[in-house]
């Protein structure tokens, strides 16, 4: 079984979700669709799972640059669309909005976050710990990890709001010690 060990949290929802006799017929967990019910790493990990030997394949036939250039493409179109949702969930694209969104981001402890200054126009702030980090490298896909998952955080940020300028200099996952996020309100010339 692919799904072996983790977070308690995870073993709790995987185990919920999988013992059909606790549901009832109608029952919100029985409908297809309610992916945002998913945890994101048991999402990430499924992806993971699906992608990244996908994507080795088509690195032996295409080469490895041509390969990742293909999948960054439609990972962050996928991150775009997810922005254009948070910006709906957010009821707004402010960076205001945004920000009211950060502690959903460390619902269930996947990132640990620090924020440095969080104003109308500018928003900083840290990433302490991340579990994506952690769990790409026990899965052995620690190359694959900013592809899979760092690479979404521009395209969701243009997504969420084209006005937006982001700017990180370094990831966890890339061996910094903290992801550093920077968000400005791009400034009329």
């Amino acid at each position: 079984m692919f799904f072996t060990g983790g977070s308690k949290r995870r073993q709790r929802w995987l185990g919920r979700d999988l013992r059909k006799d606790d549901r009832k017929e109608g029952d919100a967990s029985m409908k297809i669709g309610n992916l945002q019910e998913v945890p994101m790493l048991v999402r990430r990990e499924i992806e993971g799972l699906i992608a990244v030997p996908l994507i080795r394949e088509y690195e032996e036939k295409l080469g490895t640059k041509e390969a990742r250039k293909v999948a960054e493409k439609v990972i962050c179109e996928a991150a775009t669309a997810q922005g254009k949702q948070m910006a709906a969930m957010a009821g707004g694209n402010t960076l205001s909005h945004f920000s009211s969104l950060l502690p959903m981001m460390q619902k269930g402890g996947d990132l640990k976050m620090e924020i440095i200054d969080n104003t109308e126009d500018c928003l900083r702030y840290i990433i302490t710990e991340c579990e994506y980090a952690k769990l790409y490298k026990r899965m052995g896909m620690e190359e694959y990890g900013v592809l899979m998952c760092c690479s979404r955080d521009s395209a969701k940020i243009k997504g969420f709001n084209p006005e937006i300028e982001f700017v990180r200099t370094g990831t966890i996952m890339e061996g910094e010690e903290v992801c550093d996020f920077c968000l400005r309100k791009h400034r009329e010339a």
